[in-house]
């Protein structure tokens, strides 16, 4: 094997000549610069508003302005359906009490913050129970 070459080994006297030099042009991409995190948004996003019975969009669309003007997203939806997205937290109390006082026909969800957490233990017997009282 000694006088036999390694198949993958580099030859120094190729035929076709040297090896041309290469360059990678992503070779930039490959370091690394330590970046910023993006900041963490600590306020979730609040649950859309979905307002029933309109038939003229555009008093909705003023009283959301004078609100939250450039605050909110507004879609329309079949059957005189609209969607109403606040983007701030504070925002959205406030539209759902305009629309209160207005006695508006509206549904919408419980904020992520407002939900309350519920847990299931399962596979929890009361032989179990019974064992893990009398210390066995």
């Amino acid at each position: 094997m000694d006088e036999q070459e390694h198949p993958n080994a580099k030859k120094t006297d190729y035929w076709l000549g040297e090896a041309l030099p290469t360059t990678n042009r992503f070779s930039s991409l490959m370091e690394e610069t330590p970046q910023e995190a993006p900041p963490q948004h600590a306020d979730p996003k609040p649950p859309p508003i979905f307002i029933s019975g309109v038939a003229n969009i555009k008093p909705l669309i003023e009283l959301l302005n004078v609100i939250a003007p450039n605050k909110y997203l507004v879609k329309t939806l079949p059957n005189g359906q609209v969607w109403a997205q606040p983007t701030e937290s504070p925002i959205y109390t406030t539209i759902i009490k305009a629309l209160m006082e207005k006695n508006t026909e509206s549904h919408t969800y419980k904020s992520r913050q407002d939900r309350s957490f519920r847990a299931v233990i399962r596979t929890y017997t009361p032989l179990q129970r019974y064992k893990t009282s009398n210390g066995h």
